[in-house]
């Protein structure tokens, strides 16, 4: 599924939490799934992603995070510098550099920007013995180093249509 650009939006706080020039322009995407966390905003080189805190305090699956395992995506947003590092490390998929993180609890304010990698939504209709290949070292490495990805989906690699040309979805 092919995620189209909505309207372009001027969003006055994003751009004062992120230093955008007020001139600048951020385009949403509209979510993939009802019950999506983030909202995602692209400007011209990067991708900024925000908390849907109201969603994500009635997601069925934050809250199996949290009684089984004793995560949580606040948790783990304070985390992102460690986790963006660490699969730079081990992938070998191309992974964004993260770029800023912003927050403002009192107000359930969660954001963070990363640089914008090229490519569209993988999908199963893309699948070929390359793509099959990096995926496997990609699990292979992150399975070696104790991460594990309990909401991994197709949507969350970015192709080129011959290979996977990153992974972007890291929380």
């Amino acid at each position: 599924m092919k995620r189209a650009l909505t309207e372009t939006y001027n969003y006055p706080s994003l751009k004062n939490q992120f230093n955008l020039s007020p001139k600048s322009t951020l385009k949403k995407l509209p979510p993939l799934y009802e019950d999506a966390t983030h909202n995602i905003y692209i400007g011209d080189t990067f991708v900024i992603k925000q908390i849907r805190t109201d969603v994500v305090k009635n997601s069925v699956f934050w809250q199996v995070m949290a009684t089984e395992f004793h995560a949580d995506l606040f948790s783990q947003f304070n985390k992102f510098e460690q986790i963006y590092q660490q699969l730079t490390n081990i992938s070998p998929l191309a992974i964004p550099k993260l770029l800023k993180k912003v927050q403002n609890p009192a107000k359930g304010f969660f954001a963070s920007s990363a640089e914008l990698m090229l490519g569209r939504n993988l999908q199963t209709s893309d699948l070929n013995p390359t793509i099959i290949k990096q995926l496997a070292q990609h699990l292979a490495a992150c399975h070696q180093q104790g991460l594990i990805m309990p909401d991994l989906r197709w949507d969350q690699f970015l192709t080129d249509g011959k290979e996977i040309t990153a992974f972007i979805d890291l929380d």
